[in-house]
């Protein structure tokens, strides 16, 4: 009598995001676009929250309608009928350089947003308390932008947001998740759990500040002729690493980037924010350090 042996062999396979997509932009706004394509392409991101390193909060004010093939159309609707050329409409009309984390929460891609600041940022306490807020609130807060020239003629904008036929009058509540401040170099400890939507823009390294830029001072070791130092170099470094500690503890606790997008914010339509010889530096070492620890696909 012959006796078959069946041999089952487990395979533990590790968290989809853990073979993370990483992207690399200069300008920061985007990055928008990508994180809506891979909605498109994964279905994956909605709900997650978003972890934002970065040396301004870009919480800039955005309409609440797009042009899209000569129609106006909702951003909260952008969504239920996601496609590519919803995105680039979307994109062209209502991102700028400070607009970045809004149209993620005014189209629903987001309710959260956990913002890990420098220590040079002062205009916010970065005690890591919930700040709950609506589009509205924020639109009331901020001063009407660029974006909306590209919706409606300049002639004929109204003085004031109530007026506007592209302000968000719904008071959609994000009390429930809303934005958190983090000091990025003192160890902060995150409120969230489980995968998340990392956006990096590298104006957080840089030493450099650009005048007039209400993030001055930033350098301390910076020559007048734009010289970078060795002491400069070291803190950029520094700021890599500590920066790598914080995603490899939140690996290590379950929590992965389901896509990461990478700002160097060097040329003029990022801001000129990061000296470009220490974006470039910075975004190899970010992609060298996804693609060991997160088994990235570059992009």
């Amino acid at each position: 009598m012959k006796t078959l042996v069946l041999i089952i062999i487990l395979t533990t396979y590790a968290p989809f995001a853990e073979a993370v997509k990483v992207i690399t932009t200069d300008a920061h706004h985007h990055s928008v676009q990508h994180w809506f394509k891979y909605e498109l392409e994964t279905k994956s991101l909605k709900g997650l929250p978003i972890l934002h390193f970065d040396s301004h909060t870009d919480l800039g004010f955005i309409p609440s309608h797009y042009k899209h093939e000569g129609e106006y159309l909702r951003a909260s609707d952008l969504l239920k009928n996601l496609s590519l050329r919803r995105i680039e409409s979307f994109q062209n009309s209502l991102t700028d350089i400070a607009q970045v984390l809004v149209p993620a929460f005014a189209t629903g891609l987001t309710n959260e947003a956990h913002l890990c600041m420098p220590p040079w940022f002062k205009r916010v306490e970065k005690d890591e308390k919930l700040i709950s807020f609506s589009i509205l609130e924020l639109n009331q807060a901020q001063f009407i932008g660029a974006k909306v020239n590209r919706l409606y003629p300049v002639t004929d904008i109204p003085n004031t947001f109530l007026e506007s036929p592209f302000f968000h009058t719904k008071k959609k509540s994000l009390k429930e998740k809303g934005i958190r401040f983090y000091d990025c170099f003192k160890n902060p400890k995150f409120k969230f759990n489980g995968d998340y939507i990392l956006s990096l823009d590298l104006d957080i390294l840089s030493t450099n500040g650009v005048e007039h830029d209400h993030a001055n001072p930033i350098s301390t070791y910076r020559s007048k002729g734009g010289h970078i130092s060795k002491k400069e170099f070291k803190v950029f470094y520094k700021r890599i690493s500590l920066i790598k500690n914080i995603l490899l503890d939140l690996k290590a606790m379950g929590s992965y980037p389901a896509i990461v997008t990478i700002a160097k914010s060097s040329g003029f339509e990022g801001g000129s924010f990061t000296p470009s010889t220490l974006a470039d530096l910075g975004d190899k070492e970010f992609r060298s350090f996804f693609l060991k620890h997160f088994k990235s696909v570059s992009h």
